[in-house]
């Protein structure tokens, strides 16, 4: 599968990263990042995906952005 990389951790995205898991996308694929630790940490802990606070970390290695 592509790796992706969703800028931005917010309700949005978090509502699209937990439909993809939910059709067995692989968290270990999914990267999020938000200068805000805070909803870093909550999506992290809620969908066991990557996170990073830098766009162009989180973009380095991915497949879709």
């Amino acid at each position: 599968m592509a790796t992706l990389t969703f800028i931005g951790a917010g309700n949005m995205s978090s509502s699209i990263i937990g439909g993809l898991i939910e059709q067995g996308y692989s968290p270990n694929d999914i990267t999020a990042s938000d200068p805000n630790t805070d909803g870093l940490a909550a999506i992290h802990n809620k969908l066991g995906i990557q996170t990073t606070t830098s766009n162009n970390e989180a973009c380095k290695t991915c497949d879709v952005i």
